[in-house]
């Protein structure tokens, strides 16, 4: 097979409009949505949720959600607000806390 699968980065500036014409044009598997996008919990993060795309977010130092002080806090804020995926410069532990919660397939 050779698909290769785009993941959109989706923000708060982003509207439905961005949403929808993804959708329709690269149907991708998900999207890489930002803190603020997760924060507001809007129509736009909606929506994604909606056409059941996966939302992979982050928790990479540096970024606005950043794992640095109190990663276990951050994951845990992401998985409450629905993501599906988190980026991580901290495999192991996220994996070890996903296992504490039962929500790691561990494959």
């Amino acid at each position: 097979d050779n698909r290769f699968n785009y993941i959109p980065r989706a923000g708060v500036g982003q509207s439905l409009d961005y949403i929808n014409k993804f959708k329709d044009e690269i149907d991708p598997v998900s999207y890489f949505v930002s803190c603020g996008l997760i924060a507001s919990n809007n129509e736009v993060f909606g929506r994604i949720k909606e056409i059941n795309k996966w939302i992979i977010a982050t928790a990479l130092v540096g970024s606005n959600c950043s794992e640095e002080n109190n990663p276990e806090s951050i994951w845990n804020w992401e998985i409450n607000q629905g993501v599906d995926g988190i980026f991580t410069d901290k495999s192991q532990e996220l994996i070890n806390y996903l296992n504490s919660l039962g929500l790691h397939n561990n494959e």
